[in-house]
């Protein structure tokens, strides 16, 4: 079901914490992720009713030389955060009447072909809001090398084919995406690394970011991404040639300079980048599954976070993670960035900047029965590995995830929060009629040693386990 576009109100908080001791509080945060997600560096940048009130980085871009992350400088690759570029790229050219959102693409293909049979029509909104049925193959998307990148045209002609009915579901599409990049591609006339070059990174001073490979007098800036086995191992350099969805790289003072053009309707320094209805589109939901799920906007997903409704997107590859977020609403947004595949370290900053802005609660409702739940926090991890095995064999080996504690005397985990019902017995807290329920189980001193959900054993694990 697509919604109606809207331009979202930008109120000023009159009554709020101090923006100037935010560092303060994010420090101790950021240390102790870094530290239990084995991060190397990161950095982050925050912008408030249209100013930057911090741009920080922590910890190294690069460990064997001990490069320190400069937020102006270190360069980290974003990953499908390059999809909220390439919508807003088609947007541009939606403001120039030169694409119909509604518009059926075959208007575009200039040749390309989309396989499937499919009833309906499939437009460029369906690219932008991941509905268009696409089917997504994720094999064959990189090159070995920069020279290897197929132009789009080439790769895609074997590779659209129509699974679904447009716009009937939400599904996460690398090819919509890549084929609206396409779609830039040819109505410009220019490269998307040419389009992006003009149209947003020179007006927003964006300079140190760019699609593709880093230019070679900013490779000593571009972090260094790893993976973590008890020793930090560097990541080669990703080639794709989906590029319009996974390619951008940038620094979080260039990020903070797209947050300030986002929320401040399309204009940056008193000039206009795009125009305040491209930036509502891009705000405002969409489509959404069913009208009790989060939905998607052009190019950012919706989120719920202590009470609040924003947007964002992340992205992540092999050796780097990042997320940007926006709650227009508060004139707020967050750009957090990370040298090593870590989503976790992503919404943990995020959740951070909001707890200080926005706290749900500062104390628990009952102290009592807060006390009593305490002891289902912790780390837990899927029970499908083989505990036998010779620690360097090679195989499946889920990563944990956290159950916490929150001041409602409620848990969270999976995406929902649990309120007690019963001896070690949860009940999901919905907004619909389904029941669905959690159990942990207690050894003979007391300590919670699994969590059952589903069919599911979920096993509980050391703060340090890897």
């Amino acid at each position: 079901m697509f919604l109606a576009s809207l331009s979202l109100a930008q109120g000023v908080d009159t009554s709020k914490p101090d923006p100037g001791k935010l560092e303060s509080h994010l420090d101790p945060v950021a240390e102790d992720l870094m530290r239990r997600l084995y991060a190397p560096g990161m950095a982050v940048a925050v912008v408030k009713d249209g100013k930057v009130i911090l741009k920080k980085g922590y910890g190294f871009s690069n460990v064997e030389s001990k490069t320190p992350v400069d937020p102006s400088k270190t360069i980290f690759r974003i990953g499908s955060i390059t999809k909220v570029f390439t919508a807003n790229a088609a947007l541009i050219l939606e403001e120039e009447g030169k694409i119909g959102l509604d518009t059926d693409v075959k208007k575009y293909l200039n040749g390309l072909k989309i396989g499937g049979a499919y009833k309906g029509v499939m437009t460029v909104r369906n690219l932008l809001t991941h509905t268009s049925g696409l089917d997504e193959f994720s094999a064959g998307r990189r090159s070995e090398t920069a020279a290897g990148v197929k132009p789009l045209k080439d790769f895609l002609s074997d590779r659209l084919v129509a699974r679904t009915e447009p716009g009937r579901q939400i599904s996460y599409s690398t090819y919509g995406i890549t084929l609206a990049g396409y779609i830039v591609e040819d109505i410009s006339g220019q490269p998307l690394s040419k389009f992006f070059e003009d149209s947003i990174f020179r007006p927003l001073e964006m300079n140190s970011t760019n699609l593709g490979v880093v230019p070679e007098s900013r490779k000593n800036d571009l972090a260094v991404g790893y993976t973590f086995n008890g020793q930090y191992n560097p990541q080669p350099f990703e080639y794709f040639h989906t590029y319009p969805a996974s390619d951008i790289n940038s620094t979080a003072d260039d990020m903070a300079n797209y947050i300030l053009a986002h929320l401040g309707g399309g204009r940056f320094k008193g000039n206009k980048v795009f125009d305040d209805s491209t930036s509502g589109l891009m705000h405002h939901v969409q489509f959404k599954n069913h009208e009790r799920l989060p939905g998607w906007a052009v190019g950012f997903y919706e989120t719920y976070d202590n009470n609040l409704k924003g947007i964002e997107h992340g992205g992540s590859m092999e050796g780097f993670a990042a997320l940007l977020y926006l709650l227009p609403e508060k004139d707020l947004g967050i750009f957090v960035a990370s040298n090593i595949e870590q989503g976790r370290l992503m919404s943990g900053m995020k959740q951070a900047v909001l707890d200080y802005f926005y706290p749900v609660s500062s104390s628990p409702d009952d102290p009592e029965e807060f006390a009593k739940l305490k002891r289902f926090e912790g780390r837990y991890r899927w029970d499908v590995y083989c505990h036998t095995c010779p620690p360097d064999s090679r195989g499946f080996f889920p990563r944990p995830f956290e159950v916490t504690l929150n001041n409602d005397s409620t848990i969270s985990f999976f995406g929902n929060r649990w309120k007690p019902v019963g001896h070690l017995t949860f009940k999901a807290i919905l907004n619909d009629d389904r029941e669905i329920f959690a159990a942990f189980k207690e050894d003979e001193s007391g300590n919670i040693t699994f969590l059952f959900h589903g069919s599911n054993a979920y096993e509980r694990v050391a703060e340090e386990a890897k």
